[in-house]
């Protein structure tokens, strides 16, 4: 059995590893054997001796003690823990500090293996796989009740086991990007890169780097039983690739991947994993609940009120199955509208991007009052915008240029034209390209732009900047490592 996860890969321990080894701390607790190691640190196998239990414990590299960020996050796990008393969820024994400075965490032992194990025979039957998210969504339950946010629920960070009856045991763990008391901004950074969670389990408002509650963990857990009943994430890709499809790539029900997924668990995993949090369910009782009312549905004794039916529909990117409300024939909701206009289309990135070499960008500022349409392809600039200066950006693969005013002026809506070729000066043609636009902060929106007219490889969009400062324009290839960007200071 693997014990306890930690973050990051595990890795051969190294000699400053070993030297705690026989290590007493604090005269109660003797380290005994490494667990695991990584990036993070070292997790290590103990006994509290007053007690005579087993223990994990915790211990940070000296870099990440050092930093800042890190040790904020190492004592943000200790107190979110402590906070929260469910047999589903680790609990917190000690915390101290070792003699070279550094913190240590000692925390329950727990038996049994990543969640993820469970699928190595395949994926799970439905009824299974409801209970094994029932037990995650009581712990949750337990964990919001205590105003604690987990934002990184995932299959490694969930220990799994069977008890003496045979039965799924679960226990949350690695609380180490969790946040008290949600809404507080100082939790929505806690890496220097500004995003925190994994891509595969992420929800859209914390991909955009957003202040989120608890309803991101119930986005966490519809991910999670999507990959239970059909042995997969909703979303498969690279990292960035993930982050755009969450964001706005409609999910398919379980059964698209999976025909012996019942309707019912499509329904919640849908439910569950609605783009917008105003529209999931609202709470982890709240899941509880419907998880029972489909636990009945599948043992055949007949049906109790719970999520709306829902007609068979054909998955197409043009219709947004989250939602939990029937909706007449040819109609759309006005919150599937509203995605549209907004959300970035995770899909839409062609191949033939890899390939980008040259990009232009043209900023046309105008009052954000005003409702013209798009220029057509070929329509020239407007004379009232002034000034202009251009920014030039060449990497030796990629040569970008921009026009933009000058000034650019917060709280005008810009429209703006992007001409992307590749280095052999041949358009690059998709349906929409992927842009984001980061503030001085590192805070990203993502956008996307469309073409219009007849031009290849010629796209539009409007923005607005909300407040002066300096922000940087990221156009994104399939590859975020190919990606390119525009600074543009805002007045």
């Amino acid at each position: 059995t693997t014990p306890l996860p930690i973050a990051g890969d595990k890795s051969a321990a190294t000699s400053s590893a070993t030297r705690l080894l026989g290590t007493r701390l604090d005269g109660q607790i003797e380290i005994d054997s490494i667990i695991g190691g990584g990036a993070f640190g070292t997790v290590y196998r103990g006994r509290q001796l007053g007690l005579d239990r087993a223990v994990a414990i915790k211990v940070p590299t000296h870099e990440i003690a050092a930093d800042p960020v890190m040790a904020r996050r190492f004592a943000r796990e200790a107190r979110s823990a402590a906070r929260v008393h469910h047999p589903g969820v680790v609990a917190i024994h000690a915390v101290g500090e070792l003699a070279d400075g550094r913190p240590y965490l000692a925390m329950q032992f727990v038996e049994g293996e990543p969640l993820d194990k469970i699928l190595a025979d395949g994926p799970l039957p439905a009824a299974r796989a409801l209970r094994i998210v029932r037990a995650i969504a009581s712990a949750l339950s337990e964990t919001h009740g205590a105003d604690v946010v987990h934002r990184d629920l995932k299959p490694s960070n969930i220990m799994w086991r069977r008890d003496r009856s045979g039965d799924d045991r679960i226990t949350l763990v690695d609380f180490g990007i969790a946040v008290c008391k949600p809404g507080n901004a100082d939790a929505t950074r806690l890496t220097s890169g500004g995003l925190i969670g994994t891509p595969h389990y992420m929800s859209p408002e914390q991909a955009h780097g957003e202040v989120v509650d608890a309803r991101a963990d119930l986005y966490a857990l519809g991910c999670l039983l999507h990959e239970l009943v059909t042995g997969k994430p909703p979303f498969e890709g690279s990292g960035f690739e993930v982050l755009l499809a969450h964001l706005g790539r409609p999910v398919e029900p379980p059964s698209a991947k999976n025909p012996a997924v019942p309707e019912c668990v499509d329904r919640l995993c849908i439910a569950l994993m609605e783009k917008k949090p105003d529209d999931r369910l609202q709470s982890a009782d709240e899941v509880v609940a419907q998880i029972d009312i489909a636990l009945t549905e599948l043992d055949g004794r007949g049906s109790a009120p719970g999520l709306p039916r829902r007609r068979p529909t054909t998955i197409s990117p043009k219709r947004t199955l989250a939602t939990r409300h029937d909706l007449p024939d040819g109609t759309t909701s006005p919150r599937q509208r509203r995605m549209r206009r907004f959300v970035i289309g995770g899909v839409v990135m062609l191949a033939a991007l890899a390939a980008a070499g040259f990009a232009m960008v043209e900023w046309n500022a105008k009052p954000s009052t005003a409702s013209a349409a798009e220029p057509e392809d070929d329509t020239p600039a407007d004379p009232r915008v002034g000034r202009r200066r251009t920014l030039h950006k060449d990497n030796g693969e990629m040569l970008v240029q921009a026009m933009v005013p000058d000034p650019l002026v917060a709280t005008q809506e810009i429209r703006s034209r992007l001409d992307i070729k590749n280095k052999l000066g041949q358009p690059v043609v998709a349906e929409e390209i992927v842009l984001t636009i980061a503030d001085d902060t590192g805070a990203a929106k993502g956008i996307t732009a469309k073409p219009r007219g007849e031009t290849k490889g010629r796209y539009y969009f409007r923005y607005t900047f909300p407040k002066p400062g300096h922000y940087v324009l990221r156009v994104f290839p399939p590859s975020i490592d190919s990606s390119f960007e525009i600074p543009i200071d805002v007045q």
